[in-house]
């Protein structure tokens, strides 16, 4: 099965977050847009993971109760990777990014323990909005973002999870799995 570990958004930053795709779905990019059910805020993706692997992955993530006490976060401006420029993945930043650099650093050494592939790059704590599928009207992009106001609403992170990726060909489905509260 599939697996990342994420912060999951209450209903009204992915309402917000919505607003913001309405607005970039108005510049005609060829994207494949994250689904409103589905934005989240990756902490770590794991890929395959065997049945027999799901306990001391539980365990790695139920240690950040002891490590990370509850903590705010907001979303903040609107980006691409590789870049600008170039995109090919268009995300929106998230304020107050040293706990979540934090864990996602404790993550990162845990899991390559385990045998998981450490990310090369260096942290960006960031939601996916979409991924482009051609350069199709990119040249609108990096004039339009800064158009586009965003409600910097703050919002309490007081658990972490561990999800399961269903690929089906309307979209990946996310049903939890475990589901640690914070209380350091």
């Amino acid at each position: 099965m599939r697996c990342f570990v994420a912060i999951k958004l209450p209903q009204d930053i992915r309402q917000e977050i919505r607003r913001v795709q309405q607005a970039l779905r108005k510049l005609g990019l060829d994207a494949k847009w994250v689904e409103f059910e589905n934005l989240h805020l990756t902490l770590k993706f794991l890929g395959e993971v065997r049945e027999a692997q799901l306990p001391k992955i539980k365990e790695i993530v139920s240690n950040l109760s002891f490590l990370v006490k509850p903590f705010n976060l907001s979303i903040s401006e609107i980006g691409a990777f590789p870049s600008i420029k170039r995109p090919r993945v268009l995300w929106i930043g998230v304020e107050s990014q040293e706990v979540p650099i934090k864990i996602i650093e404790y993550l990162e050494e845990q899991f390559s323990k385990l045998g998981f592939p450490e990310e090369r790059k260096a942290p960006h704590p960031h939601i996916t909005l979409a991924r482009l599928r051609t350069p199709k009207n990119v040249f609108k992009f990096k004039e339009e973002i800064e158009k586009i106001k965003i409600d910097n609403k703050i919002w309490p992170v007081d658990s972490v999870f561990l999800l399961k990726s269903i690929l089906t060909p309307q979209g990946p489905i996310y049903e939890d799995i475990f589901r640690m509260n914070l209380t350091a």
